[in-house]
């Protein structure tokens, strides 16, 4: 039976607690948060990776960005709309918003996976699942406010 590393489980609740100031928000569910940083190379029983969150954040974060673009632009086209919409979804800016974040360090990956930290197919995918953890552990209303306050400048 192999022991587990307290050292390890230290500097992963540091890096939890860094990430969630970040975000705005105090997790009542923390291990939300850690299933959206968990990479498929370290996921086990306990810890599952991140896909699943990561198809809902797909889902919250284009829902947000539409009502905010609805919003913001009361008479624009609809054609226009969907241009601007399909840009803030996309891989490149969730990339971006990912670094801002700093969101590759808090990423748990297994040692033979330290390069995912900085790939930005990962970066992407895990950044939706974090805001699926902002939603389902606070709602519309806290995923909405990190969405806003990272994508709307």
């Amino acid at each position: 039976m192999a022991l587990r590393d307290p050292h390890r489980a230290d500097v992963q609740r540091h890096r939890l607690t860094r990430l969630a100031d970040v975000l705005g928000h105090a997790f009542a569910q923390p291990d939300l948060l850690d299933e959206a940083l968990t990479h498929a190379s370290a996921a086990k029983r306990r810890h599952r990776g991140y896909e699943r969150l990561e198809f809902l954040g797909d889902r919250v974060l284009g829902l947000v960005l539409a009502d905010l673009l609805l919003k913001t632009f009361p008479k624009e086209r609809e054609g226009d709309i969907a241009k601007r919409h399909a840009r803030l979804v996309s891989r490149s800016a969730l990339v971006q918003v990912a670094r801002a974040i700093d969101l590759g360090a808090a990423l748990r990956v297994s040692k033979g996976e330290e390069g995912a930290r900085t790939n930005e197919a990962v970066l992407a995918d895990a950044m939706e699942a974090v805001i699926a953890a902002l939603y389902l552990d606070g709602g519309l209303e806290a995923a909405g406010a990190f969405v806003i306050g990272r994508w709307q400048s």
